[in-house]
């Protein structure tokens, strides 16, 4: 897809559970973004928690980045997104194991109002709106 697109692909790894705990993973997605290549032509892409640093840096991170890096596109992949939802309106006909409400609560509580690991928390009153997403 490069070669066609003439494209640069860079894939940056990030740090990793259990050794990297709640934001072990941002410094390196913040590194990665001030590597030399053209800074107004940035599409970023993640899968899974990558995904989770693809849209903090997509909206959180993206006033930090201003002047450095103009990411104009995120493509997502099978990350956590709708946690702004009361984890009672999203239910299945038959759970297996499913996690009690309480903990589930607990979890968006502590996980969600933070933008730079929510990225459903940035807002445009923010400066951090979203970018053209395809999730």
């Amino acid at each position: 897809m490069a070669r066609e697109t003439g494209a640069v692909v860079l894939d940056a790894d990030y740090r990793k559970g259990p050794l990297a705990r709640r934001r072990g993973h941002t410094p390196v997605g913040r590194s990665a973004h001030s590597w030399p290549f053209g800074p107004a032509r940035v599409s970023v892409c993640g899968f899974s928690a990558g995904e989770n640093l693809t849209l903090a840096a997509a909206t959180a991170l993206r006033a930090a980045l201003q002047g450095v890096l103009d990411i104009r596109i995120a493509l997502v992949n099978y990350g956590l997104l709708g946690l702004a939802a009361d984890p009672a309106s999203k239910t299945v006909p038959r759970p297996i194991n499913a996690h009690p409400l309480w903990a589930l609560r607990l979890f968006n509580d502590c996980y969600v109002p933070d933008a730079a690991v929510s990225p459903c928390s940035a807002t445009r009153a923010t400066g951090c709106g979203p970018r053209p997403t395809l999730v």
